[in-house]
């Protein structure tokens, strides 16, 4: 999608490419949400590109909800932190 978001663009329009490719980046394409592989698997047919309609439109079309974290906690449910990951997902802790 973002391939061809970027080649779609009048680029002889734009002053400074490495400035728009930098603010595309910081914006959209250089952020991620983790997903657990079942929600993954309902994401997919969402991002293809005769159905994407936008990355929001795809997390709620698939039924996933998105919670931001920060760096520290994301760290902890990565490291296995189950107790603390039940508790972000029922909302007991931001």
């Amino acid at each position: 999608m973002a391939a061809a978001e970027l080649f779609a663009l009048n680029w002889t329009e734009v002053d400074d490419p490495a400035a728009e490719m930098l603010r595309h980046y910081l914006n959209c394409y250089g952020q991620f949400n983790d997903v657990l592989p079942e929600e993954n698997k309902r994401l997919v047919k969402y991002q293809k590109t005769h159905t994407f309609i936008s990355p929001e439109d795809a997390y709620e079309q698939a039924g996933i909800g998105l919670k931001q974290l920060s760096r520290p906690l994301l760290n902890a449910i990565r490291a296995g932190e189950h107790q603390l990951a039940s508790l972000v997902l029922t909302g007991d802790i931001d």
